[in-house]
């Protein structure tokens, strides 16, 4: 009995050894721990430089052909004659303000004083030979010039053609004063023809002095060109017909006056002979 009883008690010690009161094992396969992002930063985008505004270009266009296309340096605008007027335009690169415009003589006016598009005219007032300049400022600093001139009206100018020039060859040369008529009517009438240089505007009406004793009639005309000579440009001319309806003598004074409206103004007057008989044409 004692030998049964030893296997037993060495089987409870196997037992405790296999399966009793040990330490746990870890368990398997366990997931490892996510890692804490950690946040970047952002670099601040580099600004880009705004480019400085350029050099102030200036361009002309005018009626009368004078033309410049756009740069700092135009070329001198030469106007014709008074009244004239020039379309002028200023850029500016990197530059979207307005552009001012001033004028340093009173012979060429400049308007508007300020355009948001650099957009002017120009008006030739009176004569300027030299020293009229337009200056135009853009940017802060910045600005362009442009030297007018204007050239000085001619004065008027008197003289006539006979009857029948229109069946001459052209061009018919006009003839100086006085007039000479060889008879009375329209058939003998004269063309009276008013010209003058650097001058673009009318004349006054032709008046007759005291001494033709109220024998003639002015009439506007409007003559055959050619043969007439044609008018060049920057000058005006105006005609009128001149007809006689009795005699008169030179020694009368017999004289025809007209004028202009130039800056400053200016009148001439031609003399007038009226023959019956025995006259001829000059």
């Amino acid at each position: 009995m004692r030998r049964y009883g030893f296997l037993v008690a060495v089987g409870v010690v196997t037992l405790a050894a296999c399966g009793g009161g040990g330490s746990t094992p870890p368990p398997a396969n366990q997931a490892a721990p996510t890692p804490t992002p950690v946040a970047t930063a952002t670099a601040a985008p580099t600004a880009t430089p705004t480019p400085a505004p350029g050099a102030v270009s200036l361009a002309y266009t005018s009626t009368f052909g004078a033309s410049s296309p756009a740069t700092t340096a135009p070329a001198a605008l030469a106007f014709q004659a008074e009244t004239q007027t020039a379309s002028l335009t200023a850029t500016e690169p990197n530059y979207t303000g307005s552009f001012a415009a001033s004028s340093s003589c009173a012979a060429v006016t400049v308007s508007p004083a300020s355009a948001a598009n650099g957009q002017f005219t120009l008006t030739a007032v009176s004569a300027a030979s030299s020293g009229c300049t337009i200056t135009v400022t853009g940017a802060t600093g910045h600005s362009a010039t442009l030297a007018a001139t204007v050239p000085a009206p001619g004065g008027v100018q008197l003289r006539w053609v006979g009857p029948g020039y229109q069946n001459l060859p052209a061009p018919v040369g006009l003839l100086a004063g006085p007039i000479n008529i060889v008879g009375t009517g329209s058939l003998f009438a004269a063309t009276l023809v008013a010209t003058e240089t650097a001058y673009l505007g009318g004349y006054t009406t032709p008046v007759a002095s005291a001494g033709c004793g109220g024998n003639l009639a002015i009439t506007a005309a409007t003559p055959i060109i050619p043969p007439l000579p044609t008018t060049p440009p920057g000058a005006s001319f105006s005609y009128y017909t001149v007809t006689a309806s009795a005699a008169i003598a030179s020694s009368a004074n017999c004289t025809i006056s007209t004028g202009d409206s130039a800056t400053p103004p200016s009148t001439n007057d031609i003399g007038v002979v009226v023959t019956t008989s025995g006259g001829s044409i000059q």
